[in-house]
């Protein structure tokens, strides 16, 4: 059943105040039970037309609060699902630059956020780049603000992370980063588990966060790592 904006109750405001005026009681009472604190504000990913970038339907609402955020389906009529960046073990953040003709034509972009307990919250969708000259239209900015949010939410838990990495680090204990396993003897794949390369041989130590690869004008450039 489709979410429907009922005739009462308070309103969470998004940049498009008329696409999603619905009830806010029920991603309220979500966020408090998980302790998001204060509200910012909703974002909403939409569906890709073919050929024409985003611009299409809802898919959902991306409510952004202090803490973390909840997410509702378009289509679930249910309180939605909380993302509390503390409960977050990893997050990946990827992007696209899509040039045509040496033209800018837009950025596809790929969120994952996984909880701990093995929940997902999985986003993607494409915008305009205002830093490469392209004004965003009205969809356009809600998908961008996501990808903004995602890359600083990816940066606010490998942050929180990093110390208790380091002390892992120390007391021996291997750390997976996606397919790759750190520990104190060396880099390996986490399918074998043993090092590929030893500290003997190769030394690379840098913050998570900081890991950014510029590409060529139609690459892939990773904003984040999980720990």
């Amino acid at each position: 059943m489709r979410r429907r904006a009922p005739t009462e109750g308070r309103v969470l405001m998004t940049t498009e105040s008329s696409a999603s005026e619905h009830n806010a009681s029920d991603v309220e009472e979500v966020a408090e039970r998980h302790g998001l604190g204060s509200f910012r504000q909703t974002l909403i990913p939409r569906k890709r037309r073919l050929l024409r970038g985003s611009g299409g339907k809802a898919k959902g609402f991306l409510h952004e609060f202090e803490n973390g955020v909840v997410y509702q389906d378009v289509d679930d009529d249910g309180p939605g699902s909380a993302f509390p960046w503390a409960e977050v073990s990893s997050v990946y953040v990827g992007s696209t630059r899509k040039y045509v003709n040496g033209t800018y034509g837009g950025t596809e972009y790929g969120c994952t956020a996984v909880l701990a307990n093995g929940g997902k919250l999985v986003l993607s969708g494409w915008f305009r780049d205002p830093a490469l000259g392209r004004v965003p239209a009205k969809h356009d900015d809600d998908e961008y603000r996501i990808f903004l949010l995602m890359s600083s939410a990816a940066t606010t838990v490998s942050r929180a992370q990093l110390p208790d990495a380091v002390a892992r680090l120390e007391r021996g204990e291997a750390l997976t980063f996606g397919e790759m396993v750190i520990s104190r003897f060396g880099v390996g794949r986490a399918v074998s588990g043993k090092p590929s390369s030893t500290w003997q041989r190769r030394v690379i130590l840098i913050p998570i966060w900081s890991l950014r690869r510029p590409t060529g004008r139609s690459g892939t450039t990773p904003t984040s790592a999980p720990i």
